[in-house]
């Protein structure tokens, strides 16, 4: 099973559809802020994704994207940000 990485975001009008949506894309999400996500996502999951957002979204108001990035993950840092303690390894957490 190949994992992709992919891009997901989304602009919800209605914040219990939003709510919905983000506990949606956060399942899958390895990081990301507000509504801006990475995932990680075998072609499996990645249509169970869809189809769970389809669910939930109005299409007249919502916009949500899902976006495969084929780019090499790449450590880019600004500022005095510190690297990765354990580039090996995603925490996902609070």
């Amino acid at each position: 099973m190949t994992r992709q990485r992919f891009i997901a975001a989304y602009d919800i009008r209605d914040s219990r559809r939003l709510a919905r949506v983000l506990r949606a894309v956060r399942r899958h999400s390895t990081g990301g802020q507000k509504s801006v996500h990475e995932c990680w996502l075998t072609r499996k999951e990645a249509e169970l994704l869809h189809q769970n957002i389809e669910a939930i979204i109005d299409e007249q108001q919502d916009c949500v994207v899902l976006v495969p990035v084929d780019a090499p993950a790449m450590d880019a840092r600004l500022g005095n940000a510190p690297g990765a303690l354990h580039p090996d390894f995603i925490y996902v957490g609070d």
